[in-house]
């Protein structure tokens, strides 16, 4: 869209795998997940992505380095 991104908030909490999540990530139901959500935005503060994302721990180890040139 011709933006260029200049920042995230980013919330990241614990929740637990509901039944329509435990099926997408092949977990049982109440499995704990890492919960993501994310909003970027631009240098005149339009959102210009928005991100939602769960994580199993025990799949993937997340690193988050921001940086803005």
């Amino acid at each position: 869209c011709g933006q260029e991104i200049a920042y995230a908030i980013a919330s990241i909490r614990s929740v637990v795998a509901t039944t329509s999540l435990a099926e997408k990530l092949r977990v049982d139901v109440g499995f704990p997940l890492l919960h993501d959500v994310e909003t970027f935005y631009s240098k005149a503060e339009l959102p210009l992505v928005y991100a939602n994302n769960y994580y199993n721990d025990k799949v993937i180890d997340m690193r988050l380095i921001r940086y803005s040139g």
